[in-house]
């Protein structure tokens, strides 16, 4: 049936020992008559099912909108009346996850299909299962990796199609700080991903193609002249201490607010709890071990194996925040 169909790359599988059968098949909703071919998929398959083997069409996965027109072809007529009824007593105005289990219309399953057009080759195979969520630091602050690739497929699909470029402006416009912006790109996601998706990598990327010429040669000597930007960025933390000590904090925190607001958030925030780091620590050369002599980070022997601890960046430049007494 999916070969006469036209789904020649399907996958079936399942637990046939119980009865039990899964498919998979993919198809292009944006291309005409994709739709009727489901359509015309799905009716045969209820009748094979429902009809002619007397079978259930979701077994162990729930009833949703692509199975809610043929619920009354599995069940009958008389049994497809009393689920109504017993709706209508619980849920009389329909609020409850309407349409979804019951729904009048015989061609739900054909309707507000979700499109997934391709965006990136870095995310194209996202399902949108949004396991990547809990491992984001920015999930419920902005936009998780799921958001940020349901984004991304939208402008893109705005983009090819050309219908809505309003729409597709805003959506250009606020991804820069929800999408961009508050991204860690530290790639946790992809370490929940059941395909390994690198949503930070994509957001890389994207970010570099805002980026004129004047900010790619800053970001061509930050990398040229790390150590240098390190050391000033801790001076400047250490500056903003110092000057914490001589004027009151609240102070301080309002000054740079101010000049944060007129250089159109150019300016950093100062908090109160920043404090500036240790920068990079330096081993002493040791008789016992001569591999240390000039090593830029602290090597300890525990007996087996030497330990090299490498701090980040993060620990180098920032301190930790004084502790009242």
């Amino acid at each position: 049936m999916l070969d006469a169909h036209g789904y020649e790359d399907a996958v079936i599988f399942g637990h046939a020992l119980a009865g039990n059968l899964h498919f998979q098949m993919g198809d292009d909703f944006s291309k005409p008559g994709s739709a009727e071919k489901f359509d015309a998929f799905s009716k045969a398959l209820s009748d094979l099912v429902s009809v002619q083997y007397g079978g259930s069409l979701k077994a162990e996965h729930g009833t949703g909108r692509a199975i809610a027109p043929f619920v009354e072809a599995e069940w009958g007529a008389k049994a497809y009346a009393l689920m109504h009824r017993i709706k209508a007593l619980f849920d009389p105005e329909f609020l409850l996850n309407p349409g979804v289990l019951l729904n009048p219309d015989d061609k739900i399953h054909v309707k507000h299909l979700k499109l997934m057009p391709l965006a990136d080759e870095l995310v194209d195979l996202c399902i949108e299962c949004g396991f990547c969520e809990p491992a984001c630091p920015s999930h419920q602050m902005t936009l998780s990796p799921r958001q940020r690739i349901a984004v991304t497929r939208e402008r893109e699909r705005l983009r090819a199609s050309g219908e809505d470029p309003a729409r597709l402006k805003r959506l250009d416009d606020d991804f820069q700080y929800a999408g961009l912006d508050t991204c860690a790109a530290c790639n946790l996601c992809s370490l929940r991903c059941p395909v390994g998706i690198e949503t930070g990598t994509m957001i890389i990327g994207q970010r570099g193609q805002r980026r004129g010429a004047t900010a790619r040669s800053v970001a061509g000597f930050a990398a040229d002249h790390r150590g240098a930007v390190e050391t000033m960025m801790r001076g400047g933390v250490a500056l903003a201490d110092a000057a914490r000590s001589v004027i009151p904090a609240p102070a301080v925190e309002a000054i740079t607010d101010t000049a944060r607001r007129l250089t159109g958030d150019r300016v950093p925030r100062v908090s109160r709890s920043l404090r500036h780091g240790p920068g990079a620590p330096r081993a002493k050369p040791s008789r016992q071990d001569p591999r240390q002599t000039g090593f830029p980070v602290p090597v300890a022997q525990t007996g087996r194996q030497s330990i090299v601890y490498f701090p980040s960046c993060a620990t180098r430049m920032f301190g930790a925040p004084k502790k009242r007494a």
